[in-house]
């Protein structure tokens, strides 16, 4: 047989292109946001949206705090490696007329 040269695959490239991590919250048990990004999905197709309902918590650290229980280690390492850099954190209005592009201006995401 012939001598083959097998190549191992390379994952978790640096050259790779890595999908954007967005993390929106919202407070309480509120139908309108989650419709209002739900929306997002269906204009664009691009995204996609996934919720975790955790209750009635209203301050930011009880918010926050159920997602980041969620997140698998290497979501954490990009989000502190975000932090370290400084994410820029904005409040969304729920305005269904909003055009979703402006908002992403704003934040300065494109």
């Amino acid at each position: 047989m012939a001598d083959r040269n097998f190549q191992k695959k390379k994952r978790n490239d640096v050259k790779r292109k890595r999908k954007p991590v967005m993390i929106f919250t919202g407070e309480g048990k509120n139908k309108t946001e989650k419709q209002y990004f739900l929306s997002f999905q269906e204009q664009h197709g691009k995204y996609s949206i996934q919720f975790v309902n955790t209750g009635f918590d209203t301050d930011p650290a009880g918010i926050l705090r159920p997602r980041l229980q969620e997140a698998d280690k290497n979501v954490k390492k990009l989000m502190a490696h975000y932090a370290s850099i400084g994410v820029k954190w904005g409040e969304v209005d729920c305005n269904p007329m909003t055009d979703v592009t402006e908002i992403l201006k704003e934040l300065d995401v494109i």
